[in-house]
């Protein structure tokens, strides 16, 4: 049999696999120095696992934010779910939300229990690692001396052990998508590959660590050069977006009107992309007709 340096690596990277990564209790987290290896590609055979179809396109999306000032005053709905908006969402038909726990403060068990009512309701969480949205406005990133700067290179220690710290509370649970970060794709405080990257291999290197499978990561970045080494592509706009070389969503935008929402959403079931029913500005009456509209389109 020739040897080559691809068959070498064949026999021994299941070997490699099995180096335990320390993780930052007592011990040093791993470095961040260096690439580390690119993740298989998503491909629709090994999405089957996820229980959706184009995971995570194929779900019926849902967030209550964020129509008061400041957004997160919304009893029971943002950034973090309880247990009865979970439950409206489940009676529509709904199964997918977001949260976004860079801007909460109860610590991680508050974060734990919403992930675990949702899994038992059969709703994917969508969990904002590191909301780019709280560090450009100043609304709750965990580090007051980061900048916009902070992201235009990779994360430093203090980072992956938050990034650790989440995967921990939440990693556990076969419902959730990881998103690198809210509103990255921001002209005034874009991300960039070297944190994207980053961020996606600590909660890589962190399921590893604590034995949980391997989650979905997305990128809001809506940079191509970074989608492509991501498993799906998170989108800001008004209407439905194209299809790409991974998955797409729209898990966010500014003012749409219900019949809007179930227009875009029509579209976007026909492409093959995902569609939100974001609450945004919507009044009382506009949100229980857009919410008419997607339990429709479920029972469809």
């Amino acid at each position: 049999m020739r040897v080559t340096a691809r068959s070498i690596m064949a026999m021994v990277w299941p070997a490699l696999m099995l180096i335990p990564l320390f993780i930052h209790c007592g011990r040093r987290l791993p470095s961040v120095s260096g690439p580390t290896a690119e993740p298989s590609p998503v491909t629709q055979s090994n999405l089957k696992q996820w229980n959706a179809p184009k995971v995570p396109a194929g779900l019926f999306w849902i967030s209550q934010c964020c129509q008061d000032n400041p957004p997160y005053t919304i009893p029971g709905g943002w950034p973090l779910i309880t247990l009865e908006r979970l439950q409206e969402f489940s009676a529509i038909g709904a199964n997918a939300t977001i949260i976004r726990p860079t801007t909460w403060n109860e610590g991680w068990d508050a974060v734990t229990r919403s992930v675990s009512d949702a899994q038992s309701l059969g709703i994917w969480i969508e969990v904002d690692v590191l909301d780019v949205w709280s560090l450009r406005t100043g609304g709750g990133w965990p580090w007051v001396n980061d900048t916009c700067e902070t992201i235009q290179s990779a994360p430093k220690e203090y980072h992956r052990r938050w990034v650790f710290d989440l995967v921990k509370a939440t990693g556990s649970f076969s419902n959730v998508l990881y998103q690198i970060g809210n509103e990255g794709g921001v002209a005034s405080c874009a991300t960039s590959e070297d944190w994207e990257v980053g961020i996606r291999d600590a909660i890589h290197e962190a399921e590893t660590s604590y034995g949980y499978q391997r989650h979905l990561v997305g990128t809001n970045s809506e940079q191509p050069q970074i989608e492509v080494r991501m498993d799906y592509g998170i989108y800001h706009q008004e209407t439905a977006i194209g299809p790409g070389s991974k998955p797409r969503i729209i898990n966010e935008y500014r003012r749409i009107t219900p019949k809007q929402y179930k227009e875009e959403l029509e579209v976007s079931r026909k492409i093959g992309t995902g569609f939100i029913l974001w609450r945004g500005e919507m009044t009382d009456s506009e949100w229980e007709e857009a919410k008419g509209y997607l339990k429709a389109a479920r029972d469809k």
